[in-house]
């Protein structure tokens, strides 16, 4: 950058211009730190990272962006939670769908785990994606079926809403 300032230069919570840039949506900015090197993946002290945090604010827009550039969207933070982890929580299905297109989405036993304790015991969606993690644990788990329950869990928790 101009000036000498580095482009990865961190706060006293260690938040970059990146992270804050994706905190408030200014997707523009995002694309612009991304071009001239930003590190897409650099976490805070909390351990969340850009991608985080756009998810976290429901930034749809700059989610977009980080996933396109390749974010890392395995991340976790501090309380092991990924970004997929954290859109489950929300009925902001937009999002959770925008991380799942990504190319280097890895979805472990553990984040179906996470994203079905958000879903209702009652909901039938539940008891299906219960019954799959019990299979899928003893039989290994393949990426397409974990999508297949995600996008059941996202419907389910779309219905809810």
């Amino acid at each position: 950058m101009k000036g000498g300032a580095h482009i990865d230069i961190q706060d006293e919570r260690g938040d970059s211009l990146l992270m804050k840039a994706a905190s408030e949506s200014r997707t523009e900015v995002v694309s612009l730190l991304l071009k001239v090197g930003a590190n897409i993946d650099l976490q805070n002290e909390r351990g969340d990272s850009a991608v985080i945090l756009a998810t976290v604010k429901f930034h749809l827009s700059v989610l977009k962006v980080l996933v396109r550039a390749g974010a890392d969207l395995n991340l976790q933070n501090q309380e092991m939670l990924t970004a997929l982890m954290i859109s489950s929580t929300s009925a902001r299905t937009d999002l959770s769908e925008t991380l799942l297109s990504g190319p280097n989405i890895c979805l472990d036993i553990q984040s179906v785990r996470c994203v079905a304790s958000y879903v209702p015991e009652k909901c039938l969606a539940s008891h299906v994606i219960r019954s799959y993690i019990m299979i899928s644990s003893k039989a290994g788990n393949q990426k397409h079926n974990i999508l297949c329950m995600c996008a059941l869990l996202m419907r389910a928790n779309k219905q809810l809403s």
